[in-house]
């Protein structure tokens, strides 16, 4: 069974890790349903028998605007080529990473009404997901 939000334990953990409030980055590899997942009674824009990818776009556009209002912006998204160091049988679709000025606007947008509305497009798409956050740095 797929990961698709974090616990809320798992979130506590994060706003307690040591961090130097700089920019920080949102790694994140997705893993889309074939046929998205809504609700039997989900009232939804432009219907819900789409793709697991098309209802995660509809999530992205919704979420990116709201990112940029707090300074963030996509650094990279592309197609999974092929996941070379993983465990047997895990595989990914596609990657994105995103920079958020810093941990505090990364969870105000989390926070956003308009970001909490766009989640059930989110969890629709998903079959997996994981999400690493790092810190820009020197590579050793």
């Amino acid at each position: 069974m797929g990961i698709v939000n974090p616990d809320q334990e798992t979130f506590r953990a994060f706003l307690k890790t040591d961090y130097d409030g700089g920019p920080i980055i949102g790694v994140n590899f997705f893993r889309y349903r074939e046929r998205a997942a809504y609700a039997p009674d989900a009232d939804v824009e432009g219907g819900t028998d789409i793709s697991g990818r098309e209802a995660y776009g509809r999530y992205w556009i919704n979420t990116i605007g709201e990112a940029a209002k707090l300074g963030a912006k996509p650094v990279l998204q592309g197609k999974a080529l092929f996941s070379l160091i993983v465990p047997e049988g895990e595989q990914w679709d596609e990657v994105a990473m995103v920079q958020y000025p810093s941990r505090d606007a990364f969870v105000e947008m989390q926070k956003s009404p308009t970001y909490q509305a766009g989640l059930i497009h989110r969890d629709a798409g998903l079959a997996d997901t994981r999400l690493v956050m790092i810190c820009p740095g020197d590579l050793f």
